[in-house]
């Protein structure tokens, strides 16, 4: 009996059950990532589920930024701007209060002396039909800061079930390495921005409004 030419043919089923093995676990993998929910662009960074009592779901997604202008003040100083939009979606039974508020005032950034950041809530309805624009189809921007520069900013609005709302928001910053992620975050009914500034290296989180379901009278 030729015990080599066993050994030798082993080893090759062996190998080729490995390569069979590891091709089925990658297939398998990408049978259980889960897409993103009704979004079939590439502008979205990231998807959060929030469950509710009556079985369904508030979506909230996140884009990544686009712009990346400037902005002269009537000081002389110079900013850097990106614009975000968020998408809420209600795939509950209940309605939906969104209130989110930024204050006038800036957030310090301990990443170097003498830099923030300031939040706004720019008008303008955004459809995801504008992600491929420039600024996410915001026109005017510099033209609303030069009004609105020192000014807080709101937006309060009910999504009932089964309807979404897409917003947009915008981060001046000044001094800083520009942020490169944001997210709206919540926390019981307390609602959070999540600003990731430069590099990855200081997170901030700004406590911006409320999140409430309002149950169905019967």
């Amino acid at each position: 009996m030729n015990y080599t030419f066993i050994r030798k043919t082993l080893s090759v089923l062996t190998s080729f059950a490995l390569v069979i093995s590891s091709l089925a676990a990658v297939g398998q993998t990408n049978l259980t990532e889960k897409p993103f929910t009704n979004y079939s662009g590439r502008w979205l960074h990231t998807e959060s589920a929030i469950p509710d009592l009556s079985g369904g779901e508030l979506i909230i997604q996140n884009s990544y930024p686009k712009g990346g202008s400037q902005y002269t003040d009537a000081t002389g100083r110079t900013f850097n701007y990106v614009i975000f939009w968020t998408r809420v979606m209600n795939e509950t039974a209940d309605s939906i209060e969104l209130t989110i508020k930024f204050p006038a005032d800036s957030f310090p950034s301990t990443s170097s002396a003498n830099s923030y950041v300031k939040v706004f809530l720019p008008p303008g309805k955004m459809t995801l039909e504008k992600e491929s624009l420039f600024n996410y189809g915001i026109t005017d921007f510099e033209s609303f800061l030069d009004a609105g520069f020192n000014k807080p900013t709101m937006l309060q609005v009910t999504i009932s079930p089964k309807k979404e709302s897409i917003f947009y928001t915008a981060v001046v910053f000044y001094h800083i390495d520009g942020p490169t992620r944001t997210a709206f975050n919540v926390k019981g009914e307390d609602l959070f921005y999540k600003i990731i500034n430069g590099k990855g290296l200081e997170t901030m989180l700004i406590p911006c409004g409320k999140l409430v379901f309002k149950k169905l009278k019967k």
